[in-house]
């Protein structure tokens, strides 16, 4: 971070740690400060939030001097012979709200004579919006968002991630309301921390990268014992006594298989990188990973179990059978598939 960010952090550090429940520390931060930090905000691509300036009290931070101008206070002192100290690097344009205090602003009170005063009418008034959106979007913390404005929508995934000691970035936010907006997905925020949406519903979650391996079992008819107290049941039928439609009728779900359509042997795993397969019904390949970041949870995806033979999946838990082995009216043994849970 810049000097000037990090002298700031120290700070307000230092005054965090000395105050207590019922101490407050008075900063002596002008409507010229608040002026600036406007016009800054405004230079670098700001929100609602960027353009209230800064305000008269946040958490133990009260600032009584932020609607008097920084001539007022220096006339005032001048007044009471009272000394003052000027930090030197404010008179230094090597630092941009030192530019906008000696360049632009002279230029902006040439314009409009009352500009400060326009200044404070301003942040005094969008402070009063931020504050109502900021209370509205209170009450859709845990909703779904897909329907909500957009305004309301982005101030939920503000809170979510400062929440998660995390700052919000423009590029942070539409990543996360993308997800959002699409029903369930992810998106990587830093490190480990991902934005998780699931029903249009938006949380924080830390998510190890180290991921849960089942190892490729051979497949036996009975239970099959998987992750997560999971347990995969085989039963095998014989389907000569089933003809025509009413067999196809019967059978042709996602947990059925054509045990003649099977290439070599099966065994129970969960997901690896890569999979994909043609579903039941369809005459496109989906990615395994597409499919699951659609609808199923992050902490849950390791402990969905996937039956394959030597050519690939041709089962997994909530997205059935591959379109290769779905029985049909020549079907003659079948294999149905079912899962419990402890």
């Amino acid at each position: 971070m810049s000097l000037e960010a990090g002298a700031r952090k120290l700070r307000y550090s230092f005054f965090d740690s000395v105050c207590d429940e019922n101490t407050r520390i008075a900063a002596a931060h002008t409507l010229s400060d608040s002026a600036e930090t406007v016009i800054f905000n405004l230079c670098r691509g700001t929100g609602l939030k960027g353009l209230c300036g800064i305000p008269p009290v946040r958490d133990k931070i009260i600032r009584p001097l932020i609607y008097c101008k920084r001539e007022e206070i220096l006339s005032f002192l001048s007044e009471k012979e009272q000394d003052f100290v000027t930090d030197s690097s404010n008179l230094s344009d090597d630092y941009s709200r030192n530019k906008i205090r000696h360049n632009v602003i002279p230029v902006l009170e040439e314009l409009n004579s009352g500009f400060f005063e326009s200044i404070k009418r301003l942040t005094e008034s969008l402070s009063e919006d931020e504050r109502f959106l900021s209370e509205t979007a209170e009450e859709f913390s845990d909703a779904d968002l897909r329907s909500t404005s957009a305004p309301i929508r982005r101030r939920v995934i503000k809170s979510k991630l400062r929440g998660a000691g995390i700052e919000p970035s423009g590029e942070k936010i539409l990543a996360a309301e993308k997800c959002i907006l699409k029903g369930n997905g992810k998106t990587n925020l830093s490190g480990e921390v991902y934005a998780v949406s699931k029903n249009g519903r938006i949380k924080i979650e830390h998510i190890p990268k180290n991921r849960t391996v089942f190892p490729e079992t051979a497949v036996k008819t009975g239970e099959n014992p998987f992750l997560c107290d999971k347990t995969v049941i085989i039963s095998l039928n014989n389907a000569e006594n089933n003809t025509g439609k009413a067999f196809v009728n019967n059978l042709l779900t996602k947990n059925v298989i054509d045990c003649d359509k099977i290439q070599g042997e099966l065994y129970l795993r969960n997901r690896r990188d890569g999979d994909s397969y043609v579903r039941s019904g369809r005459d496109f390949t989906s990615s395994l990973k597409k499919l699951m970041n659609e609808s199923i949870p992050l902490g849950e995806r390791d402990f969905i179990p996937i039956i394959a033979d030597e050519k690939g999946i041709v089962w997994a838990e909530r997205f059935g059978i591959a379109d290769r082995v779905k029985p049909d009216t020549d079907t003659k043994r079948y294999m149905i598939i079912e899962v419990k849970e402890k």
